[in-house]
């Protein structure tokens, strides 16, 4: 069944831009077929669908509507203009929704963790915790001078990853860590001055810290840091993005 947005529910959407208001509220947009259909398919729940055309040939949008009547969303018909100005990229394909915010466990002390130190980068902080899905790591910290994890951008990269991971917590990394290295987990560090990764065999848990792209681990997190470990490389290209070394430290630790 498709209705009429409001003013009012306009003006309500667009306010969740705004970082403030999306914590706030607990809710954020979905832009986009793929990204859309894929949070479906989790437990997490989104009450609105918003497009310009219902009948749309596309398999995808075919599907969400599909999901969407079977969970009684009610799907908003509206003019292109108006995705537009609660879109945030050109791309959004004419549909998007409105979602609650994923709930997290608590962080397990028994499993393998990934952080991320002062990650500044959006398209960054989004793949990598594609790559944690991808590969199994269900805990993930951040530090607190992370961007935004529901950043439109990081929302977009990551395609679903945060309604699927289970515990994604925003932590003071110096004092988290101080916890975990008492717990007998190997602390890692990515640094290219670290060792290789291919020479080094671990038969514990750890723990792998992704550091800023420009400045690396911070200063605060050093300390704790039992192993220092890096891709070995054959080009003359100075180091690796953050995301494809994270993403390869992680397939390489997760074998």
């Amino acid at each position: 069944m498709t209705f009429k947005l409001s003013n009012e529910k306009i003006k309500y959407y667009f306010s969740l831009k705004r970082k403030k208001n999306r914590l706030n509220e607990k809710k954020i947009i979905l832009e986009g077929e793929r990204l859309i259909y894929q949070v479906l398919q989790t437990k997490n729940y989104i009450d609105t669908i918003i497009l310009n055309e219902a009948d749309k040939l596309s398999k995808t949008r075919n599907e969400i509507l599909k999901l969407a009547k079977t969970k009684s969303i009610p799907l908003f018909i509206v003019d292109t203009n108006i995705i537009d100005k609660l879109s945030s990229t050109k791309n959004n394909q004419s549909i998007i929704a409105i979602s609650n915010l994923p709930s997290y466990d608590k962080t397990n002390y028994k499993d393998n963790i990934l952080a991320l130190d002062r990650i500044s980068d959006p398209g960054n902080f989004g793949t990598l915790l594609r790559s944690a899905e991808w590969f199994g790591i269900n805990n993930i910290l951040l530090s607190e001078n992370c961007v935004d994890q529901y950043n439109h951008k990081v929302i977009r990269s990551a395609m679903g990853s945060q309604f699927n991971i289970k515990s994604i917590k925003i932590v003071n990394l110096d004092y988290e860590l101080n916890k975990i290295k008492k717990l007998n987990y190997s602390i890692l560090g990515a640094d290219k001055i670290g060792e290789s990764i291919s020479n080094i065999n671990f038969n514990k848990k750890w723990i792998l810290i992704i550091g800023n792209e420009a400045n690396g681990l911070s200063d605060a997190v050093k300390p704790y840091i039992t192993d220092l470990i890096s891709i070995p490389g054959k080009g003359n290209i100075e180091s690796l993005n953050a995301a494809i070394a994270g993403s390869i430290l992680l397939n390489e630790l997760s074998k």
